[in-house]
């Protein structure tokens, strides 16, 4: 398959290294790459490795300064994301009306779109010192995060983009990936915008894992996960 490479980040897991241990980020790997051999689809070896030798993502952070936004941030959200829609699509079985077809979602399905939802935040951000001044108006640095994008595809196209180098996703997959950002992506939300808008609201009527992942991708960041205060967390001197 076509690889895209740049460069991987070597983050400072010394300076940043308050949220997981070695072994928990080992552990998170292992659940993340067990799932994912799970689906049996072909290419997805080819996926793993990418991620191991041509990336960050088991170590990147999910955010620039929000939730997640330390090593291993990227890894625990997105198994996150993954079992909150387990729960969310056990609710939609229940309540959602029948033609809905909940039911149609495949297990291969649910774990394909969940964890690979950020993939485009692979090799995405950068780490930067910052300073500031406390109380006591004594300057401290603390490390935090810069966005350095070598591939500015956007945010669920990105990750649409990137997982089709190395596997076949059918709509039902493909179409929860591209739009579960929108409920803070004002572009895909504003109404008049009847080129993103109007197909999104298509894929919420029609394939019922494009809202589970929308809600479990919120419950995830919301609900689920750490927001630090890198100030203090990534505190240098």
């Amino acid at each position: 398959p076509f690889i895209v490479t740049y460069a991987v980040i070597n983050f400072n897991l010394r300076m940043m290294s308050g949220i997981f241990t070695n072994e928990q980020l080992a552990q998170m790997k292992d659940e993340f790459n067990t799932l994912l051999r799970s689906t049996n689809r072909p290419g997805i070896e080819n996926l793993i490795t990418w991620l191991e030798q041509q990336t960050d993502f088991y170590v990147a952070p999910a955010s620039q300064g929000y939730h997640g936004c330390f090593p291993g941030g990227l890894i625990s959200h997105s198994l996150n994301v993954y079992h909150a829609a387990l729960e969310l699509k056990k609710v939609y079985e229940k309540m959602a009306l029948p033609e809905k077809n909940v039911q149609s979602i495949r297990d291969d399905q649910l774990i394909l779109a969940t964890l690979l939802h950020d993939l485009c935040k692979t090799n995405l951000y950068v780490e930067k010192t910052k300073w500031f001044r406390d109380d006591g108006k004594n300057w401290h640095s603390y490390i935090t995060y810069d966005i350095d994008d070598k591939l500015p595809w956007g945010h669920g196209a990105k990750s649409c983009l990137l997982i089709q180098h190395f596997l076949y996703l059918e709509n039902e997959v493909m179409a929860p990936i591209l739009w579960h950002m929108a409920s803070l992506d004002n572009a895909i939300t504003n109404p008049q915008n009847k080129y993103e808008y109007v197909p999104m609201m298509q894929s919420l009527d029609t394939i019922p894992l494009t809202i589970i992942l929308q809600q479990a991708d919120m419950m995830a960041s919301f609900m689920m996960e750490q927001k630090i205060d890198q100030k203090v967390l990534n505190r240098v001197s």
